[in-house]
């Protein structure tokens, strides 16, 4: 029986490209596992929860939003949208609907293609302190020097559907 001697170099080339094969496989599975866990109930759920944590940081008041649904890819819906002040509530919306393109947002900036904002309610009070709205988003404790926005952004479409608003200015 003849046998063949692979030199110590070609062993090594066969090895590392088996390796770079496994982990690019591996690496391709996790990113599969995280696209189709991004479109499960379970994880809009906690995205819901998260973007009402992070929204309540910058409000004087309670952010709620009842729903989170849409392809996250190409643009979500928010159901049931409400801020409330002095358990009074300022802004009510029934839905929310942001159509964008994550790829357009990687690489252009800041793109929304269009927002759809249906049955939105709002009340601006003036009281002694002033108007309501006025106070709604918390002020910054100490400002920063600022230089602008490192991405543009871009909003084309903005459409309000049925909306109403209640001015009490007594």
């Amino acid at each position: 029986m003849l046998q063949r001697r692979v030199s110590p170099a070609k062993k090594y080339v066969v090895r590392t490209l088996r390796i770079v094969a496994f982990v690019g496989t591996i690496a391709i599975g996790i990113i599969a596992l995280a696209l189709i866990a991004s479109q499960t109930p379970w994880f809009k759920d906690w995205l819901r929860g998260f973007a009402v944590h992070e929204a309540n940081q910058y409000v004087n008041g309670n952010v709620s939003v009842g729903s989170l649904g849409g392809n996250l890819f190409y643009g979500v819906q928010l159901g049931d949208v409400a801020i409330d002040m002095g358990g009074e509530q300022v802004v009510a919306i029934k839905q929310i609907e942001i159509k964008y393109s994550i790829g357009e947002l990687i690489a252009s900036g800041m793109t929304v293609r269009e927002i759809r904002v249906d049955q939105p309610f709002v009340l601006l009070r003036h009281t002694a302190a002033g108007w309501n709205l006025a106070q709604l988003v918390k002020k910054e404790q100490q400002e920063a020097s600022r230089t602008g926005p490192s991405k543009p952004l871009s909003l084309p479409n903005l459409e309000i559907v049925d909306g109403r608003a209640v001015i009490d200015d007594r």
